[in-house]
């Protein structure tokens, strides 16, 4: 039986997308950082919990924008993102100094969450991001 889900061609979605943005000034960095802020959020339901510092450290820059880390558990630090984001460029970062060694160990056992859990977040934004840029989008050019 063949697969009767909807066909999506997202390089057609990011052609519209980049020509509704060229008429607004600054759409595309916005759109960036509305990207990573859904990143931030799809990212932090996946984060291992242990003591929630971790989970509470992802965070997100952008040119002209920023979703910084949120509170830490006490006597941790979380450390800042060390680039600053040009204009097209974004960043989603762990602001924890061990953030690293957690993402990459494939053999931990982790009661809520899971190893590589920015790399593995990162796809499934799909078809639900790419409306909510449109949507933003939408409202900036025609409010």
């Amino acid at each position: 039986m063949p697969d009767k889900s909807p066909s999506i061609d997202f390089g057609e979605i990011e052609r519209n997308l980049r020509k509704m943005a060229a008429r607004v000034p600054g759409a595309e960095d916005r759109l960036i950082g509305l990207a990573l802020m859904a990143g931030v959020k799809l990212v932090q339901d996946r984060t291992p919990v242990d003591t929630g510092a971790l989970k509470a450290a992802n965070a997100a820059k952008w040119h002209g924008g920023q979703q910084p880390p949120g509170t830490v558990a006490e006597g941790e630090s979380p450390e800042h993102f060390p680039l600053e984001a040009r204009s097209g460029e974004g960043y989603l970062y762990n602001s924890m100094s061990y953030a690293a060694s957690v993402h990459e160990d494939l053999d931990a056992y982790h009661d809520v969450g899971q190893a590589k859990y920015i790399e593995r977040a990162l796809p499934e934004l799909g078809e639900e991001l790419i409306r909510r840029l449109a949507d933003d989008l939408m409202k900036e050019i025609a409010p």
